[in-house]
């Protein structure tokens, strides 16, 4: 009995460490621009506040196998979620935008 106790114990901490991939598809697949932040809640409570703002709501989502701790083998992925208004309206990877590049250009007087 002990034994089986042990056991059980040892596959919910390795498993519950975080998420698996399927868990972050079906996460990815509930959720769709306009939807409520309330909704949102209700669906991922294991969620990291990036920015709280009179303009926006950023939440942020890392799933990060059981076995890769470190993005090692690239396995991790991250997405955040833009709510405007209390709905959502954009998810991206977090990528920044190309930076804006100005040129200078001198006159003869």
């Amino acid at each position: 009995m002990k034994k089986n106790i042990i056991l059980l114990t040892l596959g919910i901490l390795l498993f519950g460490c975080g998420a698996t991939p399927k868990q972050f598809d079906d996460l990815m697949n509930r959720v769709y621009v306009g939807m409520s932040l309330s909704e949102f809640n209700q669906i991922e409570i294991k969620k990291e506040l990036v920015v709280m703002s009179e303009e926006a709501t950023v939440y942020k989502i890392v799933s990060t196998p059981w076995y890769d701790h470190d993005g090692a083998d690239g396995t991790w992925r991250t997405r955040f979620f833009y709510f405007k208004n209390n709905k959502l309206s954009q998810v991206d990877e977090g990528e920044r935008a190309t930076d804006l590049k100005i040129e200078i250009k001198k006159t003869s007087n």
